[in-house]
C-alpha cells in the first residue's frame, strides 16, 4: 500500500488485506468510470454506496450526481481517498459536502486502485476508520487514445467515453497529461418496464396468484405513484350533509370518460350547507376500507374495481429520471524534475467539470372555500371564491395538481493542484529518505433548481375575493403581481396551465457550494538499526490541514419562500488541524523453525483539531508472521480517530415540518400498549391520557452541532492468513475484520429524540428532553410540540464484522492460460444502537446490505492475439418481512394480503473479448449477458425495484473498447 511512509509498506505481503484493482481489469470487464470499479470491490458491494442513481432519488452527502465510496457500510466520511498517496479534498454541492466525489478523476489516468480493508486512523489519519483507498495514477512512457461505447438493448443509459494520455521520460525527469471526456445519457423509469409501474404487489394470503387490483381502464394491474389531478374534500356539514360516510372524500374528473361506467355522482345537495361538485368529477377511492357500503346512484352499480380507477400514475413519470444525465471533461498533468542528485520535485494538477441533469415532477395544492361560502365559514354574505365555481356548500376543498417543473442542474467544477520535494539523505543519514508535499483543492458547484413560490399559494390560501384584492394585488415576500390560478381547472389538475399561471407560480434558482482544503505534510524515512533478524526501520511525519465550506442555498430557500420545500441558511465554517505521527517496523524473528519471518508493525498518532476540546491520539499494531514459504498469519489491532466534518459542526438550519402523529409516543398514552415509563414520564409532564395530539405540525430544526460534538473513535481488529502452495499456482485467504464506532456522529429524527426522551429513566433531566419544547396544559393547543431542534449529535456506537475470501488460481490449458480469481465478502454483523438504552438496530441482511457478496472472473490468455474474459457477480438475498410486518399492515384496501418483503439471490454475467494487433487493442463484450431485472418486491421505491446500489437497471448492453498505442 503506497503511503505516507512507504518504506513500511510491504505490498506483496502486508499485514492488512489490500485489494489491487487495475484499469487493465476494468476494461476487460466493459466498467467505464472508476466510482463502478470500487462500488463494485466486495468492500463496499455488502452495504448500500450513494451511485448515480441513489443520489438522484434521495437525498445523499454531496448533492445530485455524487458518487462515493463507503467501506464496509460505514459512511463514505469515515474511508479516506489518497491520490497517488496524498489527500483528495472533498466535492459536490450542499451544505453537507463530505467525501471524495469518484466523478473527479477518470479511468484513463489511473493505473491501478489499492484499498486498504482496516482502520489505519494511526498511519493515515482522521477519516481512515474504515479504510484507505488509494488511486495510483499512470506513470509508464508513450500514449493511449481510448475510446469506448456501451449501448443497452432497450436504449437509454447509453454511455459514451474518449480520452488520450502521453508520458515522456528525459534525462532529469518525466512528464504526463491526460485528457477525458465523458457522457451518460439519463436512464428514465418509463425506458425499462420493471420502473414505470409501481405495483401493490400483493399476493393472497393462502397461496394462489396475485391480489392486486385491476385498472378497468387498462385490464392490467394498478399502477401506483403518486396521486395527481384530484380535489380533497373537506366536509364539515355534520349530521345534515348529503355525503354519505361510505364516500370517499377525494373528488377526480373523468379525463377519459370510464369514470362514468363505474363510479355514481355526487347526490344533490337539498341546502346550503351540502355539497355541489361541477359536473365531470366523480367520487374515487384512494385508500378507504370500505367500498362496498357505497351506495349506487343512478342505477350505477360500484364493485371493487372502482379501486383501480385512481389517477394515481400520471404520463410525467415516464420521464423521471432513475440515473441522470451526466457529462465530465477531466484534464491532469503531472511530472517531476531532478534538481540535484538527491532531490526532486513534482507536482500535479487536476481539473474536473461534471454537469448532472435530473428530470423529475411533483404535486403541488392549495385551500380554497366553494364559490360561494355564504358566511358559513364565519363571515357574512356573499364571497365568490374567483377559481371554485360549481363547488359550494358548508365544505373547504385542497385541488391537487402535477407538474414537471422539478428538475435539477449541477455543476461541479473541482481543480486540485500538489507541488512537493523529496529527496535522499546522504552521510550518517544514508539511506533515510524525506518528502514534503503542499495539496490544494478547489470545489465550486452550483445547483439549480425548479421551485414554487411559496407566496404565491400560501397568500391565496381561502381566499374570499380576487387577487388584486389581496396584499395589494401582489405576493407578500416577491412583490410579484398576482394572477388568479383556476385552482380546479381539470386541465391545472392534469400539468396543463398557461404560460402566465406558469410564470407567477414557478422559478428556477441557483445555489452555490464552495469548499476548499488544502494541507502540508512531510515524513522522514529508513533504516535506524540492525536487530537479529533484520533491519529496524522507522518513519516521522507531519501534517496540517485547513477545511473551508461555504454554501449558499438560493435566495428563495433563503427566504423561507419555497412552496412544499425546506428553508435553509448559509453554512460556513473553518477547521484546521495538526497531526504528528511515527511508525515503527520491527522484524522480531527469523530463519526458524515455524518462522521464517515475524515482523510488528507499531504506529501511533497526535492530532489535535480548532473545533474539538480533544486532542486524539491513535496506535496500530499490525503482525505479519511467514511461518513457511507457503503460509502467513497477520493481524492487526488499533484504535481510530474522526473529528467532526465541516457539515456536522455549522450546517445551517434546515427548517421542515413533521406531523404530531408521527413523533409524540404521549398521544393517548392511557391505550392499552403503552410502555408503563412512557405512561408515567407522559403524566409527569402534565399530558392527559386521552390527549389526541397537536392540531398544526411541529418544525423541525436540522443544523450542525458545533459546541455540542465529540470526535469519533473506533476500535479496529483484523486477523487472517494466506495460503501459497509452492506445487500449484494457487493462493488462498480468509480474513476476519472488527469495527466498531463509538460516539458517532448522526442526527436523529424528531420521533427517535421525543421517544428517547420519554423512554428515558432520567426524564425530564435527559439531554434529549432539552431537544424539543411543548406548549404548556392551559396554553392554546395544550400540549402541542412546537419545535424540535435535530443538530448532529453523538449517539452511541456502530458496528461492522465479517469475513473476506479471496482465492486466485492458474492453470495451462490446451487452449492457453486460464486463470480464475474470486472474492467474497460475508457480514456477520452490522448493527447501531442509536442511544445507550435503545435497541439495536440490526440491518444486516435487509435490503441493500446483503449478508454475502462475490465474483468469480474467469481468464483465458491464449498464445494467439486473443484472450477472453467470463465475469460472475453475485449478490446474496435480501430479507426486511420481521421489520416491515412489524411497521406496515398486511392488507390492501383493508382486504388481508400478503406482502413480498425480500430480494432472492441476484447474479450477474459478463463476457468479452480482447484482441491485440500491434499498436491496437479491441475489446467487444455484453455486459448482464442474461438480462437479469432487479429483484421485484412490494415496498419498491421505482415500478416494483428498490433503489440500490447493488442492481444493475441498464439491462443486457454491448460495449465496446478500442485503444491505440503510440
Amino acid at each position: 500500500m503506497s503511503s505516507p511512509v512507504p518504506a513500511l509498506r510491504a505490498t506483496n505481503s502486508p499485514a492488512a488485506p489490500i485489494d489491487v484493482l487495475t484499469a487493465d481489469e476494468a476494461q476487460i470487464e466493459g466498467i467505464a468510470d472508476v466510482a463502478q470499479l470500487l462500488q463494485s470491490s466486495t468492500a463496499a458491494s455488502g452495504s448500500a454506496q450513494v451511485n448515480g442513481a441513489v443520489s438522484s432519488a434521495f437525498v445523499s452527502n454531496g448533492g445530485t450526481g455524487a458518487e462515493t465510496l463507503s467501506l464496509r457500510g460505514l459512511g463514505a466520511n469515515r474511508t479516506l481517498f489518497l491520490l497517488d498517496g496524498r489527500r483528495a479534498g472533498p466535492s459536490g454541492t450542499r451544505g453537507s459536502v463530505s467525501a471524495f466525489d469518484l466523478n473527479s478523476i477518470p479511468l484513463a489516468a489511473v493505473e491501478r486502485v489499492e484499498i486498504l480493508k482496516d482502520g489505519a486512523s494511526a498511519v493515515y489519519g482522521s477519516d481512515a476508520i474504515a479504510g484507505v483507498v488509494n488511486i495510483i495514477t499512470r506513470k509508464d512512457d508513450g500514449g493511449v487514445i481510448d475510446g469506448f461505447i456501451s449501448t443497452p438493448e432497450k436504449g437509454g443509459g447509453e454511455v459514451f467515453r474518449l480520452s488520450g494520455t502521453y508520458g515522456k521520460s528525459f534525462d532529469k525527469g518525466s512528464i504526463r497529461g491526460t485528457a477525458d471526456y465523458y457522457k451518460s445519457r439519463k436512464l428514465a423509469r418509463g425506458d425499462r418496464d420493471y420502473l414505470d409501474c409501481g405495483e401493490a404487489y400483493a399476493f393472497n394470503p393462502n397461496g394462489g396468484g396475485r391480489a392486486d387490483v385491476i385498472d378497468p381502464r387498462t385490464g392490467e394491474f394498478q399502477c401506483r405513484d403518486l396521486l395527481w389531478g384530484h380535489v380533497w374534500i373537506y366536509d364539515y356539514a355534520g349530521a345534515d350533509s348529503n355525503i354519505p360516510d361510505t364516500f370517499p372524500y377525494l373528488a377526480q374528473y373523468d379525463y377519459d370518460g370510464f369514470l362514468a361506467q363505474y363510479l355514481p355522482q355526487y347526490p344533490a345537495a337539498t341546502d346550503p350547507f351540502q355539497l355541489t361538485v361541477p359536473s365531470g368529477f366523480y367520487p374515487i377511492y384512494y385508500d378507504q376500507n370500505d367500498i362496498d357500503g357505497l351506495a349506487a346512484w343512478d342505477g350505477i352499480t360500484v364493485g371493487d374495481e372502482a379501486r383501480g380507477l385512481v389517477d394515481y400514475d400520471h404520463p410525467f413519470q415516464n420521464a423521471e429520471t432513475l440515473q441522470p444525465e451526466v457529462e465530465r471533461i477531466t484534464f491532469l498533468l503531472s511530472g517531476e524534475y531532478e534538481l540535484t542528485d538527491n532531490v526532486t520535485a513534482y507536482g500535479e494538477a487536476l481539473y474536473n467539470r461534471r454537469e448532472t441533469f435530473n428530470d423529475s415532477y411533483s404535486q403541488f395544492w392549495s385551500y380554497h372555500y366553494g364559490e360561494d361560502s355564504r358566511g358559513l365559514f364565519g363571515g357574512s354574505g356573499m364571497n365568490p371564491e374567483p377559481s371554485a365555481q360549481g363547488w359550494t356548500g358548508l365544505q373547504w376543498f385542497s385541488p391537487t395538481a402535477i407538474t414537471d417543473r422539478n428538475d435539477e442542474k449541477v455543476v461541479v467544477e473541482y481543480q486540485r493542484y500538489v507541488a512537493g520535494l523529496r529527496g535522499d539523505f546522504g552521510g550518517f543519514l544514508d539511506g533515510f529518505s524525506w518528502d514534503l508535499a503542499y495539496q490544494y483543492s478547489d470545489s465550486q458547484g452550483d445547483y439549480t433548481e425548479d421551485f414554487i413560490y411559496g407566496d404565491a399559494i400560501y397568500d391565496y390560501n381561502f381566499q374570499t375575493s380576487l387577487c388584486a384584492d389581496i396584499n395589494g394585488g401582489v405576493t407578500s415576500v416577491t412583490g410579484t403581481p398576482c394572477v388568479d390560478v383556476p385552482w380546479f381547472d381539470p386541465e391545472l389538475l392534469r400539468g396543463n396551465y398557461s404560460q402566465e399561471v406558469e410564470d407567477f407560480l414557478f422559478t428556477r434558482e441557483t445555489g452555490d457550494t464552495k469548499y476548499t482544503q488544502s494541507s502540508l505534510e512531510g515524513y522522514i524515512t529508513g533504516p535506524l538499526f540492525e536487530l537479529p533478524a533484520g533491519t529496524l526501520s522507522g518513519a516521522i511525519g507531519f501534517l496540517y490541514q485547513e477545511d473551508e465550506i461555504t454554501d449558499t442555498p438560493s435566495d428563495i430557500v433563503l427566504a423561507g419562500n419555497a412552496w412544499g420545500a425546506s428553508s435553509a441558511g448559509i453554512t460556513t465554517g473553518k477547521q484546521e488541524q495538526t497531526a504528528f505521527y511515527g511508525e515503527l517496523e520491527v522484524p522480531i524473528l527469523a530463519d526458524l523453525p515455524l518462522v521464517e519471518s515475524l515482523t510488528l508493525a507499531a504506529s501511533g498518532r497526535i492530532t489535535d483539531i480548532n473545533t474539538v476540546d480533544e486532542t486524539g491520539d491513535n496506535y496500530r499494531l499490525a503482525l505479519n508472521w511467514q511461518i513457511t514459504p507457503e503460509f502467513r498469519l497477520r493481524a492487526t489491532q488499533g484504535t481510530s480517530f474522526r473529528a467532526p466534518g465541516l457539515f456536522e459542526l455549522y450546517l445551517a438550519d434546515e427548517t421542515s415540518f413533521v406531523r404530531q402523529g408521527l413523533i409524540d409516543p404521549c398521544i393517548n398514552w392511557g391505550d392499552a400498549g403503552t410502555p408503563a415509563i412512557v405512561q408515567a414520564n407522559c403524566a409527569a409532564d402534565g399530558i392527559p391520557d386521552d390527549y389526541v395530539g397537536g392540531a398544526i405540525t411541529a418544525n423541525l430544526f436540522r443544523g450542525g452541532g458545533l459546541g455540542l460534538l465529540e470526535p469519533e473513535t473506533s476500535d479496529n481488529f483484523s486477523a487472517g492468513f494466506v495460503y501459497t502452495p509452492s506445487y500449484i499456482d494457487l493462493s488462498f485467504a480468509i480474513d476476519y475484520f472488527d469495527i466498531e464506532i463509538n460516539d458517532e456522529i448522526t442526527t436523529l429524527t424528531a420521533a427517535q429524540i421525543l421517544d428517547g426522551c420519554y423512554t428515558s429513566q432520567s426524564f425530564p433531566n435527559d439531554p434529549l428532553c432539552s431537544r424539543f419544547d411543548r406548549n404548556a396544559p392551559d396554553a392554546n393547543d395544550a400540549n402541542r410540540i412546537t419545535d424540535v431542534r435535530a443538530q448532529f449529535i453523538n449517539v452511541a456506537s456502530q458496528k461492522s464484522e465479517g469475513l473476506d475470501f479471496t482465492a486466485r488460481y492458474g492453470h495451462d490449458t490446451k487452449w492457453g492460460r486460464l486463470t480464475v480469481e474470486a472474492q467474497a465478502t460475508h457480514q456477520l454483523e452490522a448493527y447501531r444502537v442509536t442511544l445507550e438504552n435503545s435497541p439495536v438496530e440490526d440491518t444486516n441482511g435487509e435490503y441493500g446490505e446483503p449478508k454475502t457478496t462475490g465474483y468469480v472472473n474467469f481468464n483465458l490468455d491464449t498464445e494467439t492475439p486473443w484472450s477472453f474474459f467470463w465475469g460472475i457477480d453475485y449478490i446474496g438475498d435480501t430479507d426486511q418481512t420481521e421489520r416491515n410486518s412489524e411497521d406496515l399492515a398486511s392488507t390492501l384496501y383493508g382486504v388481508p394480503v400478503r406482502y413480498k418483503w425480500y430480494t432472492e439471490e441476484t447474479i450477474y454475467h459478463t463476457f468479452s473479448a480482447q484482441y491485440d494487433a500491434d499498436d491496437w487493442t479491441f475489446r467487444a463484450g455484453v455486459a448482464n449477458v442474461f438480462d437479469e431485472h432487479p429483484p421485484a418486491v412490494s415496498d419498491s421505491d421505482s415500478g416494483n425495484s428498490l433503489i440500490v446500489s447493488q442492481y444493475d437497471y441498464l439491462g443486457r448492453r454491448v460495449f465496446l473498447n478500442i485503444s491505440k498505442r503510440f
